[in-house]
Parts: C-alpha cells; sequence; structure tokens
C-alpha cells in the first residue's frame, strides 16, 4: 500500500503589465491525496489500483498572458481539479525486461483548456466544466546492451 497527500497555495505577490492594470488575483489553494493498492501474484507479476484526487492551479501565465497579442486575459480562472483511478498489471519477464498494461480513467471539474476564437481570431484560457478521460495503456521495456522501450496510450476525451 502506498498514501500520500499534499497541498498547495498560490498567492503572487504583485502582477505586472505594461498597459492593463490589474487587480491581484486572491489566493488558490489545493489539497490532493492518492493511495494505491499492490499485489504481488507471483515471482515477477504484480496487479495494481490506484485512486487519487489531484489539483490544477491556474498560474499567472494563464490567468495574465495576452501571449503576443493572441490572447485575451482570464484573472477569473479557477484551479481544476481531478479524481484519477487505474487499474494495472505488470509483468517483470527477467532482471531486463517487463511488460505493463492498465486501464484508466480521470473526471476533472473546471478542465482549464485554451478556448480558440473568443473575440475575433484571439483565444483565451477558460474552464470548460466537467470532462472525463479514460483510456488504456501499454508499455514494453528491455535493457540489455541496447535499451528498448515502448509505449501506447489510447485516449477517449468526453466533455460532459
Amino acid at each position: 500500500m502506498s498514501l500520500g497527500a499534499a497541498a498547495y497555495q498560490l498567492k503572487p505577490l504583485n502582477v505586472f503589465s505594461a498597459g492593463n492594470p490589474y487587480s491581484l488575483p486572491d489566493a488558490k489553494t489545493a489539497h490532493d491525496w492518492q493511495v494505491g493498492l499492490f499485489y504481488d501474484l507471483a515471482a515477477g507479476q504484480r496487479l495494481y489500483a490506484t485512486l487519487a484526487h489531484k489539483s490544477r492551479l491556474p498560474t499567472l501565465k494563464d490567468r495574465y498572458s495576452q501571449r503576443l497579442g493572441t490572447y485575451i486575459e482570464n484573472p477569473a480562472l479557477q484551479p481544476e481539479s481531478a479524481t484519477h483511478t487505474e487499474l494495472g498489471y505488470r509483468v517483470q519477464a527477467d532482471p531486463t525486461t517487463h511488460w505493463q498494461a492498465a486501464i484508466f480513467n480521470s473526471d476533472i471539474s473546471n478542465k482549464i483548456q485554451s478556448v480558440a476564437n473568443v473575440s475575433g481570431n484571439k483565444a483565451q484560457m477558460q474552464n470548460l466544466g466537467r470532462v472525463r478521460i479514460s483510456g488504456l495503456e501499454g508499455e514494453h521495456q528491455c535493457n540489455t546492451v541496447l535499451s528498448l522501450n515502448g509505449s501506447y496510450t489510447y485516449s477517449d476525451i468526453c466533455l460532459l
């Protein structure tokens, strides 16, 4: 079993702008946690399940950057939060080779995303609402004289 927790706060001291006067944004806080369960089925074979709550605080760039005049600032951007689940299986065939497969799901609230053509051809970072991302991952790694790694991820993204 693996456990983890973290707390974050983003509170800017000042915002500099050549042309637009901005007030300081409110402090943004986040509390994250995760838990993982791991079970060894046999020598070199592991089944695992993880559950985590993660956050993404909007940066000053996300909220205020005009990106050389191509974006509109959005000081009201809110933190993104997500609940992630994953179920996987790992096989360590020998000391140099392993295979891994997993299925995953992420339910995201207040997804921060760039939205095009908000005003003319200018874009803006916005909170999109709820998003679900689910999929499959596969990985193979072989480390002998030459290291070979390969992975593949299939994701299905759905705006809820």
